[in-house]
Parts: structure tokens; C-alpha cells; sequence
């Protein structure tokens, strides 16, 4: 027996009823999916149905798709090689799941012989961009297809311009634009900051097209607001190690123990020696060889040029200590889903969580994604008890709700991905409140970026830069003056 519609899930599904290309802007753990697939079964006998989504929420459409009744041997994952994903596409099935990037592999998915009933967009801002492949892959082609969808719970979360791409692949226009750029300029005014500003009246005329257009819902209004606790834990850099951070902020040089490690003129790269200095990684370079013919594959380098090679080498176990205890202590008997965003931070954890006997598993861009489902449904069935996440893998999509506690080892730097790992453990019928835990070091780049993205004036990935370049010079100046 298929589950019961909540109320602001029958409001959604009427609205799918009327339209031809629903777009359902619904936040994480309103169960749109299923709103989706429910629809889609109404279309009529013999329809073909492709899911674009994220890989992380793959497996999270395999179980919606079974608990609305559908037949695993209707559901086809299109993956592995080229070979292998064509005869997958050849072969008997209603609904075929690919990667957001799939397309690159098998452009085949987007020629009328296929015959779609439908192609839904699963986490669409996927195609907001719209100089991304994926997005002119998906404006260019399905023009055939009798139904389109969009889902998304978060559909502009750095500028509403994001909206443009997403609603065009539904209606190839939006506020009669027909392209993104054209709409750019009649919209949007350059501004000193380097940032496009909305016009007097743009940010009405979207708001009030999207509303007209899409179904948007969020929890609180749902009658679920948030509920979330959240507990900072704040750590302090040994003495030597502010030292080498303090310089490296100040002069784009790495020193340790006396002798320089690496050095650069960009302030991209010091950024990320201090995320990896927080995480208590210092990053060395050394030359590895000149390169005297230019001709080998294996180097990024012309005739005569020096190559080098980073390593990472852990100076400091700070927080990996933090979370070790608060696994065997506070948390102890908690299911917990950790967040990294660097893979060599995810490594140290969990060579020292399983040292310290706590049962956990790790989720890298390194594990298949049928091994990444595999170990995702055991977690969510109880036989892994601590998930390593690198966020990058499993930000958009995937189900976690088994936990409600989450700890962020780095916290993601973008404004997307730091919304979408807090729902990842979201579950609308949860009792207990979701917990989150930051580790952060006291004046860094992590209480910057913490609190940057806590700023309401703060809405694009510019923006944000320019805050913490701004922090940064505060601090250097602070220094000074002492």
C-alpha cells in the first residue's frame, strides 16, 4: 500500500495535475520525489521516464521508486563504461537514472528514437550556470519531450538570474527572454564590486513569475520548521603552528621548523594552505625534476621548466583528537555523519576513529558509486555507525536521515553546499532536534567562513570571497598593529 499524501504533498500533487512541465521548488524532506513519480505513473502505460540527479541521490530514487511500487527490474541506473551504459539504454525499463554529467558519456539520452514521456531534473541547479555543459545540454535538447521537471529545494542560492536557466529548460523562455544573456543585460546594471546588480523592479518581476509558474514550499510553511541545534566547539593552534599560519597569511609564504615549505603568489592558493593548516596539514613542495625534453605525458610543464610536487604531511591532530572524543563520549552511541571537505583530513579521522574502535565508514569521489549506495543503505539500516563524508560526493540528494546528529570536520565554502549538508540528516518526523557540531580554529579561515555564510548580505560565491579577503586583511592589520 503506497503511503499517505501529507497535505502540503496533495496541494503539490494537484498542482502537477494542471501543468505539462511541473517545477516543484520544495526544501529538502518534503518528499517531492515522490510527488514526481506518483505523477509521472498517471501519465499512461508504456511511458519511458529519465532522471538527470546528482549520483549521491541515485540510491535515494531507487528506494522512492520501490515504496510507490515500482518493479526493480523497471529501474535502470545508467552507469559504468560507454559500452555498458548504451546496451543499458538499449535494454527494457521505465525509469533510467543517470549522473548529472552522465550525458558526456551517452549524448545519445537526448535523441527523440528514445521517446521520453518524461525528464525530470533532480536538484536543478544543476543547470543554473548557464556556460556549464550540462546546462546547454539540457536547453539544447528533450524540446520533444511531453513532460519536463524540475526539482529543487533551493532554486537561486547565490542570485535570482539562477532561476533563467532552469525555468528555459522547462519553457525555452522566462519573462520572455530567450536567452540568459539578453536577460542580463535588459535586467541588470554592472556594478563597481565586479557583481551584476538587479534593476529597480527585477527582483519583483522574478518573484512574482516564479510564483505564478513554479509550486514553492518551504518547511516552515509546510508546518515543519526547522529545528536545529547548533553547538560550536572551538579549538586553539599550538604556539609553532600560529606561528607558520600567522606568516603565511601575511607574507604567501609556508615555514616550518625553520626551513620554507612553499611559496606562492596567489591568494587562492594561501587560502588553502590555512583550510589545510586548520585541519592540522602542512602542505610542502619540493622540485621533483626538471623536465629536459617537454615531451612526457605525465608532467604539466615545456622544455627546461622545474616540476613540483606537493605532499601533505600532518603537523597537529587537534581536531582529529576533538572528534574522536566526542564519538566515544557525547556521541557515543549516536549514529553521526561527519563532513570533509579535503580527503587526506577524511583519512587521519578514520584511521583514528577505527583505532579507537568506533565502527565508521568513508564516502570519497574514490569509491564506485554502486560501492558509495552500498554502504550508505547499511549506514542508513544501523550497521555502520559514523559516516566520513567528503562533501563534494554526497552534498546534493543523498538520504542520510538516520542520523540526526552532524559534525562538520571543515565546513563547505560555498553557499549551496553548506545549506545542503545540513539536510542531508533532515526527516520531517523526527522527534529530537538535528544537532550540529562545527569544529572550528579561533581566528582562521574557518570562523570566516562560518560566519560569512551566516551573513544575510551575502549571496554569491564573489561575494562571499570578497568578505573573507576582507577578514583577512582586518586580521594582518590587527597583527600590525599590535
Amino acid at each position: 500500500m503506497r503511503r499517505r499524501f501529507a497535505p502540503h504533498q496533495l496541494a503539490a500533487f494537484k498542482y502537477a495535475l494542471r501543468e505539462t512541465h511541473p517545477a516543484l521548488f520544495m526544501e529538502m524532506r518534503l518528499r517531492k520525489t515522490s510527488i514526481c513519480i506518483r505523477r509521472c505513473q498517471l501519465y499512461g502505460r508504456g511511458g519511458k521516464f529519465l532522471v538527470i540527479a546528482p549520483g549521491s541521490a541515485l540510491g535515494s530514487w531507487t528506494d522512492e521508486l520501490r515504496l510507490e511500487g515500482v518493479a526493480d527490474r523497471d529501474v535502470v541506473i545508467i552507469s559504468g563504461t560507454k559500452a555498458q551504459r548504451k546496451k543499458l539504454l538499449r535494454g527494457p525499463g521505465v525509469w533510467y537514472l543517470i549522473h548529472t554529467e552522465g550525458h558526456r558519456s551517452v549524448p545519445e539520452i537526448s535523441r527523440p528514437g528514445w521517446r521520453w514521456t518524461g525528464v525530470i531534473i533532480d536538484e536543478s541547479t544543476s543547470i543554473r550556470n548557464p556556460r556549464a555543459q550540462v546546462t546547454e545540454f539540457c536547453l539544447q535538447n528533450f524540446r520533444d519531450v511531453e513532460h519536463r521537471w524540475i526539482l529543487t529545494g533551493t532554486p537561486n542560492p547565490e542570485s535570482d538570474m539562477e532561476f533563467f536557466c532552469q525555468m528555459a529548460f522547462l519553457d525555452g523562455q522566462f519573462l520572455g527572454f530567450r536567452n540568459w544573456y539578453q536577460m542580463q543585460h535588459n535586467m541588470y546594471h554592472p556594478h563597481w564590486s565586479g557583481e551584476r546588480r538587479p534593476n529597480a523592479d527585477t527582483s519583483r518581476r522574478i518573484a512574482q513569475a516564479v510564483r505564478k509558474r513554479a509550486f514553492v514550499l518551504s518547511r516552515a510553511t509546510a508546518g515543519f520548521p526547522d529545528r536545529k541545534v547548533v553547538d560550536l566547539r572551538w579549538l586553539e593552534l599550538p604556539d609553532a603552528l600560529r606561528t607558520t599560519y600567522a606568516r603565511a597569511e601575511k607574507g604567501f609564504v609556508l615555514e616550518w621548523e625553520g626551513r620554507q615549505t612553499a611559496s606562492t603568489i596567489w591568494a587562492t592558493g594561501v587560502y588553502l594552505w590555512l583550510r589545510r593548516l586548520c585541519g592540522g596539514f602542512l602542505v610542502e613542495q619540493e622540485p621533483a625534476m626538471t623536465n629536459p625534453a617537454g615531451d612526457d605525458p605525465c608532467l604539466d610543464g615545456e622544455e627546461g621548466d622545474t616540476i613540483l610536487v606537493t605532499h601533505l604531511r600532518q603537523i597537529w591532530a587537534g581536531k582529529v583528537d576533538e572528534l574522536v572524543r566526542l564519538l566515544t563520549t557525547e556521541l557515543a552511541r549516536k549514529q553521526v555523519v561527519v563532513w570533509f571537505c579535503f580527503n587526506a583530513e577524511l583519512s587521519a579521522a578514520e584511521q583514528s576513529l577505527k583505532s579507537a574502535k568506533v565502527k565508521c565508514a568513508s564516502l570519497t569521489g574514490q569509491i564506485p558509486r554502486e560501492a558509495r549506495e552500498q554502504l550508505r543503505q547499511r549506514f542508513m539500516a544501523g550497521d555502520i555507525r559514523v559516516l566520513l563524508v567528503q562533501e563534494k560526493v554526497a552534498a546534493l540528494g543523498m538520504n542520510l536521515s538516520c542520523a540526526d546528529t552532524a559534525i562538520y570536520f571543515s565546513e563547505p565554502p560555498g553557499l549551496l553546499s553548506s545549506k545542503q549538508t545540513e539536510d542531508r540528516i533532515l526527516q520531517l518526523d523526527k522527534v529530537n532536534p538535528l544537532l550540529l557540531i562545527y569544529l572550528l580554529v579561533k581566528n582562521s579561515v574557518d570562523q570566516d567562513i562560518h560566519e560569512a555564510l551566516r551573513m544575510k548580505a551575502i549571496r554569491s560565491r564573489q561575494g562571499l570571497g570578497q568578505e573573507l579577503l576582507r577578514r583577512l586583511l582586518r586580521r594582518n592589520h590587527a597583527r600590525q598593529s599590535n
